[in-house]
């Protein structure tokens, strides 16, 4: 019996994915690059394999290897300020490493379902609601990335759906994500550690925020009742 993909599986949406994925499902193939689980995962229903998307080859051979019964594309680059940095490795992992992992399907003759998750920050700044018919334009290297990627996966053979989830947050997300890093600085004022002034970034800025949980939920929903070769909001 094949397995579900998932890939990013020891990442924060990833992980979250997982467990959800297991309330249904007798088993799940995870990967991870460099081989990694999520923390606390101990569960043997989880296949974990390392596998390096900038690998060409070794996609082809993991994909052929696992023949999923469906993809789920969590695997990537996800900083956006460290985008700025490094604007090269986010293009290379978020675009080349989707076209490897695409390539690897088609290459199997496979014909299974696939989500990949995209961006809203691939949409041109909005102070109002956006829908998924709001103007395109990326302002970081980061959306930029993430357009391209999104562009791959409408012209793949295979049914393929783009996610483009706003923010999320929830249990396991790093200190370099905003929520969690006001969460850190709180927890640190009240334990003593630091003075009581909580050190923020632009409190003009509008945000949607969503439940983690309820992101991975509505991953699973798009893969079953989603249209192909479309792209969801995934927000509030």
């Amino acid at each position: 019996m094949t397995a579900p993909l998932v890939t990013g599986a020891a990442g924060f949406a990833g992980s979250h994915l997982i467990e959800q994925l297991l309330e249904t499902e007798p088993s799940v193939a995870a990967w991870s690059n460099p081989a990694g689980r999520a923390p606390g995962q101990t569960d043997r229903r989880v296949l974990w394999r390392a596998v390096d998307l900038l690998d060409a080859g070794d996609v082809r051979d993991a994909i052929a290897d696992l023949r999923p019964s469906a993809i789920y594309h969590c695997g990537g680059i996800a900083n956006v300020g460290g985008s700025w940095s490094a604007p090269e490795r986010a293009l290379r992992v978020n675009v080349l490493g989707t076209h490897h992992l695409l390539d690897g399907v088609k290459h199997a003759g496979l014909d299974c379902p696939i989500l990949v998750t995209g961006s809203a920050l691939v949409y041109r700044p909005s102070a109002g609601p956006i829908s998924e018919d709001s103007p395109i334009g990326p302002t970081s290297p980061y959306g930029v990335s993430k357009l391209a990627q999104e562009m791959l996966a409408f012209q793949a053979p295979a049914p393929t759906i783009v996610a483009r989830p706003f923010n999320h947050a929830g249990p396991r997300q790093t200190i370099d994500y905003v929520t969690s890093a006001f969460a850190r600085q709180i927890a640190e004022i009240e334990r003593g550690l630091a003075p009581a002034v909580l050190r923020v970034g632009n409190l003009e800025s509008r945000r949607d925020i969503t439940d983690v949980r309820d992101v991975v939920r509505a991953y699973r929903l798009l893969l079953r009742s989603g249209q192909p070769q479309r792209a969801y909001n995934v927000c509030s």
